[in-house]
């Protein structure tokens, strides 16, 4: 079978999404440095208090539901997300370049290498957005007055099964144990499975939350907007994932049949990973507005407690006002929604 050529339009729609991935690479990498910082913060000021008894924090039962026990939970929910997006679009921007450079020297079509450029940034975007899924059904069991439902550990352990699997595909397509038609059929029903998991997941918890918060939300309609459209990104994405996955797996066919192969893997990405990300990167970035919000929210509570200013400087960043929106039953703080 001849090579695959690469033609003048997949080299634009390739530089295009180039130049769009390293734009989505920087973008989250100052977001991450950001939040980062914010949290190194929080942690220092509790240092501080916890070595200099000028600064002591009143760490009676009160002052603990406000949050004066480091960074808060919203913070580090948006950090560990930041950390594996970030790690999803350097993915797909170096398989990228490989696979346009592999489109002029094999045949993609019978390569398990192309293969493997293809996928494996389809598993670090389905960390990533798992991330989002834990989080929004966190938000409901802490709205409900219940642990968490999945942990970090659990997160943890869920994606070293998958990338376990995974591999172990990978090892037997190249013992020769499976030929390759198997192993391209078995990757893209795995794939279809975590992201059809991924859709129920959020097509459940999503409205669940957003139903359970709507009389805080109608206050913030901000947090509102953002809520709701993470959800609605997530739930297109997912579910279009699934069917796209489930269509290679079962004939090896593209969504864009009628394209080059390698421009179709071009759209696919734009589509599917680079304009989610960014949208979501800009609806879960904090505008110095929530902050300012935020900050007048922890000083109103410092005031009506015992230890004054001092607490108040020792409050956490941006947790007093999102908690209360994202938390109406308890209001206990140190909850997911301060994202």
């Amino acid at each position: 079978m001849a090579l695959l050529s690469i033609n003048s339009t997949e080299h634009l729609f390739e530089l295009l999404n180039i130049l769009g991935f390293v734009s989505a690479i920087v973008f989250c990498a100052v977001e991450l440095g950001i939040t980062h910082l914010v949290i190194e913060k929080a942690k220092s000021r509790i240092t501080n208090s916890n070595s200099s008894p000028d600064l002591q924090v009143d760490n009676s039962p009160g002052n603990k539901k406000r949050g004066n026990d480091g960074p808060s939970k919203g913070d580090e929910t948006r950090h560990e997300f930041y950390r594996l997006l970030l790690a999803a679009l350097s993915s797909r921007l170096i398989l990228l370049l490989a696979e346009g450079y592999m489109f002029q020297e094999v045949d993609c079509t019978e390569s398990v290498y192309c293969t493997l450029a293809r996928t494996v940034p389809d598993f670090t975007f389905a960390s990533a957005f798992a991330h989002l899924v834990q989080f929004y059904a966190n938000l409901v069991e802490t709205a409900n007055g219940r642990p968490v439902a999945f942990s970090e550990s659990f997160f943890e352990r869920t994606n070293i099964f998958l990338y376990s699997v995974y591999f172990i595909m990978i090892a037997l397509v190249g013992t020769q144990v499976i030929d390759f038609d198997t192993f391209v059929s078995a990757v893209y029903f795995f794939l279809a499975g975590i992201y059809g998991i991924l859709f129920f997941g959020i097509a459940y918890f999503g409205p669940t939350l957003i139903k359970l918060l709507q009389p805080s939300l109608q206050q913030r309609s901000s947090l509102a907007f953002r809520l709701v459209g993470m959800c609605f990104i997530c739930i297109i994405v997912f579910l279009c994932r699934t069917i796209t996955f489930l269509t290679r797996a079962t004939n090896h066919a593209v969504p864009f049949a009628s394209l080059d192969t390698f421009l179709n893997d071009n759209i696919t990405f734009c589509l599917f990973e680079l304009i989610p990300s960014l949208a979501i990167l800009c609806l879960m970035r904090q505008s110095k507005s929530n902050s300012s919000s935020a900050s007048a929210g922890d000083q109103s509570g410092s005031n009506n407690s015992r230890s004054g200013s001092n607490n108040g400087n020792m409050r956490r960043v941006n947790s007093a006002s999102a908690n209360k929106a994202l938390l109406p039953k308890n209001g206990n703080g140190g909850g997911y929604g301060a994202v």
